[in-house]
């Protein structure tokens, strides 16, 4: 992610560190909870046996 990188070095001063520290973690801890609701609702609509299966990330939302 280096966009990401570039707008930490483009902070004008130390005082926005901190609130750009905030909002960074904010939207990791956010995207990172979304990926792990979409697989606790994709184990609750197939199973656990699409884990078993050969390769379960091409489960087709036919199954």
């Amino acid at each position: 992610m280096p966009h990401i990188i570039i707008r930490f070095m483009a902070i004008r001063s130390e005082a926005h560190v901190k609130r750009a520290r905030r909002i960074a973690l904010s939207w990791t801890a956010l995207s990172l909870a979304a990926a792990v609701l979409v697989g606790l609702c994709g184990l609750a609509r197939f199973g656990v046996a699409a884990l078993e299966i050969g390769a379960p990330g091409q489960v087709s939302a036919n199954s």
